[in-house]
Order: structure tokens, then C-alpha cells, then sequence
């Protein structure tokens, strides 16, 4: 079993805040939120905290879901987290601090850390079931433009599709996953 990781946005401004949600329960959509708190006037730091099912906040915007975690992989997830660094302080009042920078908020902090959490292929973001039933995750790696699973015994394996070919490799049931928003 795999738990569902949702991209959360809640009421903000001038942006709305974002925030990563693992649904660790499905029957009441509860789990854990990953996010930064704080602003850019102060700096912001990391927090991790057990949730309700977000779309209950009256803050609540959307949800998307954008990839799966094995429960094994909570504690990798929180390692990659906490070595995404939380936004400074960017600002003394009206005055930028670093004006040759990016202004970096928690859009950007969230970004990085779904890009970390994939590229360490703790985010899995592709599904397929195999001849027997077994689903397997696929994950795709911008690096070398593929498909990869990883089996049990730690072997990978690559699925042969490029991008655009839309041919497929072996027949090992590979397949990319779609993304499913819940409103």
C-alpha cells in the first residue's frame, strides 16, 4: 500500500500558501502537512504537523494529488524536507534585502522539494499492475528523459519509453499515471 501526496493550496496573499500533504488515512483523509510558516518580512521555517483532511480548513483552495509514498519513505520525505532550505528573510520593512535574488516564498520552497523528492525517487509519480495484479511504481527521471522501477531486491529497471515515442519497453505493465484533483 501507498499513501497519496497532494500539492495543497489554502488561502493567502498577495499568493496563496502551499503546502505537500500525505494522506496517511483514507478513510478520513487525514495525515501528515509538510510546509514552511512564517513570511518573507521575517523568514520562514519548516514545519511538519499531523492533519485533518485539508479540504475541511476554511482556508481551503484546492488539492491536486502529484505522486505516491511508500510508508517506508515518511522519514526519507521529511530528511529531503529539512534540507530544503526554509525562504529568508527577504525584506526591512519596504526595503529588499537581496534585490538581485529571486524573491523566494513557500511556492518556490514547495517546488524545489517536490523536484528533491522526485529525483531522489521518494516521490513516485506513476502507477501500472503488472500481469499478476502487483501494482508497481514507475517514476520518471528528468535526467536521463525515462520511466524506472525499483524492485524489491533493489534492482532498476528502465521502461524503454521516451517521452514522445509512446512505444513501450518490456512487458512488465509499465504506464504512466495520471494526476487526480479532488475539489
Amino acid at each position: 500500500m501507498s499513501y497519496p501526496v497532494y500539492l495543497v493550496a489554502y488561502l493567502g496573499a498577495p499568493r496563496n500558501h502551499h503546502a505537500l500533504f500525505i494522506e496517511t488515512d483514507p478513510n478520513t483523509h487525514g495525515g501528515i502537512l509538510f510546509h514552511v510558516v512564517g513570511d518573507i518580512q521575517n523568514g520562514m521555517t519548516f514545519e511538519e504537523r499531523p492533519s485533518r483532511d485539508p479540504s475541511t480548513s476554511a482556508s481551503f483552495v484546492e488539492w491536486s494529488i502529484i505522486g505516491y509514498i511508500n510508508p517506508g519513505d515518511i522519514g526519507h520525505m521529511r530528511s529531503v524536507c529539512t534540507s530544503i532550505p526554509p525562504p529568508k528573510k527577504q525584506f526591512h520593512g519596504p526595503r529588499r534585502l537581496y534585490p538581485n535574488e529571486p524573491l523566494r516564498r513557500c511556492q518556490e520552497w514547495t517546488n524545489e522539494t517536490i523536484n528533491a523528492l522526485t529525483a531522489n525517487g521518494i516521490l513516485v509519480t506513476s502507477t501500472a499492475t503488472d500481469s499478476s495484479g502487483t501494482t508497481e511504481y514507475w517514476t520518471w527521471s528528468p535526467e536521463y528523459n525515462n520511466w524506472y522501477h525499483v524492485h524489491e531486491d533493489g534492482s532498476v529497471e528502465w521502461s524503454g519509453v521516451d517521452e514522445g515515442s509512446g512505444s513501450r519497453g518490456s512487458s512488465r505493465g509499465k504506464g504512466k499515471g495520471k494526476s487526480k484533483s479532488r475539489a
